[in-house]
């Protein structure tokens, strides 16, 4: 009896997993596409920056995660999303070749020269227009699949650099979409 009742409570969870890898996959979409109008508005700390966004996904700033779910969530969702956020984060994802309304997305973690730095005198013998770079973390998203948070850290090669929260929410289309967001030092 046991046996078949763990066999049912696994094959009942697979579909709840499979469902929320897709949202996922599907929210890191819409954060890819929001590049441009999360840059819009940190822009006047880069006026003429030439972006690339990392093709790895980033993850860490638990502690400003944690703040910034719980002023837009509350207590409940805020918890599943930091739940969330630390399983996606503890696994490297790569993102495709490729440009987001033209930014290139770019191989620039070989120049790294620590967590928020970049050695950007090599990274500019490879890539001679980059003078930022965006780095995208993979989306933590609810148990109900409606709402996700999206980190992107905006790094220059002439400081300052910034880190901003996404709230992102599922629309009744099925789309995910940007509904607020909050920026602040990288360094903070």
């Amino acid at each position: 009896m046991r046996i078949v009742t763990a066999l049912v409570v696994f094959v009942c969870a697979i579909p709840a997993v499979a469902q929320s890898s897709q949202a996922s996959e599907n929210v890191f979409q819409a954060a890819l596409r929001n590049i441009p109008d999360m840059l819009q508005g940190v822009q006047h700390s880069f006026p003429n920056s030439n972006f690339a966004i990392a093709d790895r996904a980033t993850g860490g700033a638990k502690k400003r995660l944690h703040e910034f779910a719980d002023k837009f969530f509350g207590p409940p969702v805020a918890e599943e999303l930091i739940q969330s956020y630390e399983e996606n984060s503890a696994v490297t994802r790569s993102i495709a070749a490729g440009n987001v309304s033209g930014i290139p997305i770019l191989a620039v973690e070989r120049f790294s020269s620590g967590d928020t730095t970049y050695d950007w005198e090599r990274l500019n013998v490879t890539y001679p227009n980059v003078r930022s770079v965006v780095r995208v973390s993979f989306p933590a998203v609810d148990r109900q699949s409606t709402y996700a948070v999206v980190r992107y850290d905006v790094i220059s090669s002439a400081g300052p650099e910034w880190t901003v929260f996404e709230k992102f929410e599922k629309q009744a289309n099925g789309s995910w979409k940007a509904e607020a967001g909050s920026a602040g030092s990288l360094r903070e």
